[in-house]
Order: C-alpha cells, then structure tokens, then sequence
C-alpha cells in the first residue's frame, strides 16, 4: 500500500471507515526503495498495489512510474484505480512501468443506486473507451460490481449484467454488499 484515505466517500465502502477521507501518501522515491527492497531482498517478481484509488495523484502516480522506468526496476504489478482519475498518457506510461493489470469499482448500473450510495461515475462510454485502451496495450482489466445494494432490484442487477458485457472486461466480479458497521448499508438495515 503507497497511500492511505480516499475523498471519493461511497457510502458503502469500507476504506472510508478504516482510512477515512483524508488522502496521505508514501513519496515516490520511499516506493521505490520499497520495491527494490522486495524485488532485491526476496525476489519478487510481482505484486499488487493495494491503494484505494491508485491514480487519484496522477503526477505522484506518473512520478512513481518514471522511477520503475529510471531504476529498471523488474516487476509486474496491478492495482485499484477509479475510472474518473485515469487516462491513455497515463495507462501507457503504467504499462512500460510494469502493469498488468488495472481493477475498477463499476458497482452498479442502476442510476438509483448509484446516487444512494454516493457513487458518481456513470459515464459508462468512458469507461468503454478506457477498457478497450488498456486491452490494446495489454493491461488486463477487473470489474468489480455489488448486486443488492440499497435501492437495487432484479431490473438492476440485470443492467449490471448487462453493463459488464458492454463493457468486456477481462474479469467481472460480482459480489453482495457486506454491511459493515459504520457504512450506510449497515445503517439502513439496523434502522429497519
């Protein structure tokens, strides 16, 4: 993990409760000594970066990247990022970096539910746009979607379904939502 805390606030995610929205980060030149020290201590040759929205500091993300680059250091990775925060300049710099692959929140693809819970990326053509970039040069791509969501119903899951092959992800996750005490699902049903 290069980062800590995420502004995005979705009422139902839990790295709102553990980090809360105050975004902190690790300097590029500390992750970079950490993965030298992984790659030359232990010989990794990949590993994920568990960051809530990886690219949510584009400059600190392109920094990092140029440093794999400089340091020639030799590992594949993958990370979580947000459609909202990424671009094609970006993706081909992350990919030259080592990236294999790159997973997004999609969640939904019913607008209700969406708005419930906070989540305000829908422009699903973007995503399409970005998807079938990084299929291009060959980052793999993971969607993650929560079927059963406060104010969802079977219409919705289907145009969740639906979405997911729209969009032609290499992976679709489909998950229910876990209410976690202190997130906005969790809240709802102890109200009911």
């Amino acid at each position: 993990q290069t980062q800590r805390g995420c502004p995005v606030g979705c009422s139902y995610c839990p790295y709102f409760l553990s980090q809360k929205n105050k975004f902190r980060a690790k300097k590029p030149q500390t992750v970079i000594k950490e993965l030298q020290y992984l790659t030359k201590k232990f010989g990794f040759k990949e590993i994920t970066i568990h960051d809530p929205i990886l690219s949510l500091d584009i400059k600190r993300l392109k920094e990092i990247c140029d440093l794999i680059i400089k340091n020639k250091i030799d590992i594949s990775w993958q990370c979580e990022t947000h459609l909202n925060h990424i671009n094609e300049e970006t993706l081909n710099l992350m990919k030259k970096a080592g990236c294999t692959k790159m997973s997004m929140g999609i969640e939904s693809a019913n607008p209700d539910v969406l708005d419930l819970v906070n989540r305000r990326f829908k422009d699903w053509d973007k995503a399409k746009k970005i998807i079938n970039f990084c299929k291009k040069i060959g980052i793999k791509t993971r969607g993650y979607f929560l079927l059963g969501m406060p104010g969802d119903s079977v219409k919705g899951t289907y145009m969740s379904i639906e979405l997911s092959q729209y969009l032609d992800l290499d992976e679709a996750n489909f998950n229910l939502p876990i209410p976690i005490p202190g997130t906005d699902p969790y809240n709802r049903g102890v109200k009911l």
